[in-house]
């Protein structure tokens, strides 16, 4: 079975976009997307080997999924092709790993979503022409999807590491991919990305668990330098149709995110972040699994900002509305209460703190902590933990809080001990005492 290249299709199965962020409901059946579906909430990325020998799905679903929708090792594959042959057997599952989503700045309203993400791979040989591929666990189909006949994988694509820390099971992995730059601008991409790297590895908390993150950079060529600005009229031809304006919000810059994963899931389908640097120097950017920025002096504190929402669940804590939004406070950051007891970071309140918190009484940016009231696009009904943390204000610094739930969601999605063995011989006391469990570091 091939572990080669693949290129991938994002499939339309994101009935999670758009969701309300409090409301992980029941399963539902997303059969709508028509040449695809899967059971419950979910995204199903899918591709074909370069050798076609296999194809490979990458599945995210609600966590924890449906009782009826355990994905275990034990899936089974049925493949129908254009001729209608079949063939059928036992799917390889590997890399089961725990991801959050949230994006709160997005077009599409916004969502937040706890999933599980499991790769699998499927033996077809040359039988994938238009082929119906269906998948079931315990006797229950939970996918199905039409592979196309002919998938291309774009032959003009570079990668590169640029600090790589361990293997890509135990580490998050983030991948930085160019837009809008030209053949003659690979070099430019190579200095904008690593600027963007060493800015946020050198950026708290990022900084003191940089062993957690594995970044590569995918230099790809576009026709045009720059992005899209449609309140302007400029339209340019890059390689992944980024575009200001997304949703009518000037700032907000998105990618066409299929293109994007059709690349990097094709080189890296272990990535869990995805950061489209946009070579447009205008001010924007904007959350969710695939990232964007541009390269406006202000983008490494804007891509971090961005992956504080992606990577650590974070909410917007800026009152700029962005369309219609409820008053809801699901992340760690926000609270519908300025009431002690009921504040999720009351454990960083010192006694004596004023609640609500008025901004008068800040002595930094992040300090004291306590109940500002104003955030995640409101001005009243919501209160954030400092007076104007990165999650406020880009260039700022992330609050105690903000850094305490980053650090909570890194371990969750990473690990630093790779291998665990207990002592085979039989020890002195003393020995025993320093030896119950030793552990190997990666």
């Amino acid at each position: 079975m091939s572990s080669g290249k693949a290129a991938w299709l994002l499939l339309l199965l994101m009935s999670v976009m758009g969701c309300d962020p409090v409301d992980d409901g029941a399963a539902t059946d997303a059969a709508s997307s028509g040449a695809s579906r899967v059971q419950g909430k979910a995204w199903l990325l899918y591709g074909v080997a370069d050798d076609g020998a296999s194809i490979v799905t990458r599945i995210w679903r609600s966590r924890p999924p449906p009782a009826n929708l355990g994905l275990s090792n034990d899936l089974n594959f049925l493949i129908t092709d254009s001729m209608g042959s079949t063939a059928e057997g036992r799917a390889l599952v590997t890399n089961h790993k725990h991801a959050q989503f949230s994006e709160v700045d997005g077009p599409a309203g916004g969502y937040h979503w706890d999933a599980e993400s499991t790769v699998v791979w499927i033996p077809i040989g040359d039988a994938h022409d238009q082929a119906t591929v269906s998948l079931t666990s315990a006797g229950m189909e939970v996918a199905s999807f039409v592979v196309p006949s002919k998938i291309a994988l774009h032959s003009s694509h570079i990668v590169e590491e640029i600090s790589v820390t361990g293997a890509p099971e135990s580490r998050i992995n983030i991948v930085i991919i160019g837009d809008g730059y030209t053949a003659n601008e690979a070099a430019k991409f190579q200095s904008d990305s690593d600027a963007i790297a060493n800015f946020l590895l050198s950026t708290r908390p990022y900084n003191e668990y940089r062993n957690l993150f594995n970044i590569h950079r995918i230099i790809t060529e576009s026709a045009e330098s720059g992005a899209d600005h449609p309140d302007l009229g400029i339209d340019v031809i890059n390689r992944f149709g980024s575009s200001f304006n997304c949703g009518g919000i000037p700032r907000s810059l998105c990618a066409n995110d299929s293109l994007v994963f059709s690349v990097v899931l094709g080189h890296l389908p272990e990535t869990d972040q995805v950061l489209v640097l946009v070579n447009d120097d205008r001010y924007g950017g904007a959350g969710g699994q695939v990232a964007t920025t541009s390269t406006h002096a202000s983008s490494p504190y804007i891509a971090v900002h961005e992956f504080g929402h992606t990577l650590a669940g974070l909410a917007d804590e800026y009152e700029t509305a962005t369309g219609n939004r409820p008053i809801i406070a699901p992340e760690a950051n926000v609270s519908l209460s300025s009431e002690l007891g009921e504040i999720k970071w009351s454990h960083w309140i010192e006694d004596g703190t004023m609640l609500p918190t008025r901004d008068a009484f800040a002595t930094s940016n992040v300090e004291p902590i306590g109940a500002y009231e104003g955030a995640r696009y409101h001005s009243i009904g919501i209160f954030r933990p400092a007076p104007a943390c990165k999650m406020r204000e880009s260039e700022s610094e992330l609050c105690a809080v903000c850094v305490e739930e980053s650090v909570r969601r890194f371990h969750s999605q990473s690990s630093l001990i790779s291998q665990l063995r207990r002592p085979l011989a039989k020890q002195s006391t003393s020995q025993v005492e320093q030896l119950l469990l030793s552990f190997k570091l990666s």
